[in-house]
């Protein structure tokens, strides 16, 4: 049960050292880069789709407790989602993401989810019940589950890039004119 929420504590970690990068950032140039600012995108997507998954699907499984302190879950799954969202709205140095980006928020996870449906067939242990085809549904409700969190991520992050491009409570740092371009 310990690795069953492994890639959310990797989603963690990914957010906490893009909190750091985007803090390097804020002290060094008026404009976070372009990749950075995608890469943030893509973390802020992860953490609140991880938010929304934890308390949908996993927030009562239990958890041997000799592996975990009791409130690690809500910090790494409620507090750290809802701190990198508020940084992203609040942080300075944001710039408009392009609407085109938007698939490539969903690389990584369809990525990991084939990885780990590859991995399960081989060693027979998935990392989290609804990715297991041994359940009533099988490879039919893996697929639901995957495809409907596939569509929430894409929904999450189309969220994302519109909060990118909204002047409030800022206006995002300088639009470059591929972007004017593309508005004009």
């Amino acid at each position: 049960m310990r690795r069953l929420f492994g890639v959310l504590r990797l989603l963690a970690a990914a957010a906490a050292i893009a909190l750091l990068i985007g803090a390097w950032f804020a002290f060094t140039r008026q404009a976070d880069p372009d990749r950075v600012n995608l890469v943030r995108a893509c973390v802020v997507s992860y953490m609140a789709t991880t938010f929304v998954v934890y308390n949908l699907l996993l927030r009562d499984i239990s958890l041997d407790q000799a592996t975990t302190v009791p409130w690690s879950n809500e910090i790494l799954h409620v507090w750290a989602p809802l701190f990198v969202v508020l940084d992203w709205v609040l942080a300075p140095g944001r710039r408009h993401v392009p609407w085109a980006r938007l698939w490539t928020i969903a690389i990584f996870p369809i990525a990991w989810a084939a990885y780990s449906m590859v991995r399960g067939a081989v060693v027979g242990w998935y990392p989290y019940p609804f990715l297991n085809p041994a359940q009533e549904a099988g490879y039919r409700g893996v697929a639901l589950y995957v495809i409907a969190i596939a569509a929430f991520i894409l929904l999450v992050g189309a969220g994302i890039i519109a909060l990118s491009r909204t002047p409030w409570p800022h206006e995002p740092a300088e639009v470059d004119e591929r972007e004017r371009a593309l508005a004009a």
